[in-house]
């Protein structure tokens, strides 16, 4: 459902905490992507407190794909870091209910679900530095043609904490040759939203067969001026807790972000 005093052009400029407030109200339940563009968007994990630990170790070992923004409190349905005055149960337009690994259920909100020893990760989203990229002039076709991107389990082993342990996942975009370099210094710069890609060009080498069978997400091929670019995926985290099979789990349904107040970068400092 989309509020019709809201179309795609006035989403993307609206300021996060109008965002959060629109879809507390339930006024807004689409996918996240265009909505509030120049500002950081993260991959929600909520656990019990007893896993807690080890994941946080997880996403330590394993930065480049779990890069932390922030950690709650047990119990509290806030972002106060990241976004002072949210509400974690209410302010996502779709979460997914996981148990023993296994998808249970969606729901537009999750004060049923809510318990006092849930932990609540806040992971950095690849796709918060795509609007920086097209600021500086770099051409996504995923994103002007309203595709989502595709995303890979592929051959490189992440380091295990506990008992969690998961192949690194990651996310492609087709990128034109003319703008790799511009690219991967931008992206080099952003270390919380995944950082530089971890793969350029030939997807055999990192234990992808064949680029229109993504393992979650939506094929995207690739025109002819313009190579597969791969950068760490934070559903990683997400497939280690799946595989590991904890007893309860909280994402994001995919697509729906959590929508922070911070800028995922400087804009004006790109025009220098």
């Amino acid at each position: 459902m989309l509020d019709n005093n809201y179309n795609s052009e006035v989403l993307q400029q609206l300021l996060p905490q109008k965002v959060r407030e629109l879809i507390r109200e339930g006024r807004l339940r689409e996918p996240t992507a265009k909505m509030a563009t120049r500002y950081t968007k993260g991959t929600l994990i909520v656990i019990p407190k007893c896993e807690a630990y080890d994941f946080l170790i997880y996403t330590q070992r394993n930065s480049k794909a779990c890069p932390v923004l922030e950690v709650s409190d047990a119990g509290s349905k806030e972002f106060r870091l990241t976004a002072p005055g949210s509400d974690i149960t209410r302010d996502i337009s779709r979460y997914s209910i996981y148990e023993r690994g296994e998808l249970v259920g969606e729901a537009d909100s999750l004060e049923r679900y809510w318990r006092p020893d849930l932990v609540s990760f806040l992971l950095g989203c690849s796709r918060s530095f795509e609007a920086v990229l097209q600021f500086a002039g770099v051409q996504l076709r995923h994103v002007d043609d309203g595709y989502d991107i595709p995303l890979f389990i592929t051959n490189i082993k992440t380091i295990p904490s506990g008992h969690l342990s998961s192949p690194l996942v990651v996310s492609m975009r087709p990128i034109k040759r003319q703008d790799l370099m511009k690219t991967m210094k931008i992206t080099s710069l952003l270390e919380d939203i995944h950082g530089a890609p971890i793969h350029i060009g030939d997807p055999e080498l990192i234990g992808i067969k064949d680029l229109r069978t993504p393992d979650f997400g939506a094929p995207l091929l690739l025109a002819e001026d313009e190579v597969p670019v791969f950068w760490a995926s934070s559903i990683t985290a997400k497939l280690a807790l799946i595989r590991n099979r904890s007893e309860f789990l909280i994402t994001q349904a995919p697509g729906h972000d959590f929508i922070t107040d911070i800028l995922s970068a400087d804009l004006s400092s790109l025009m220098e």
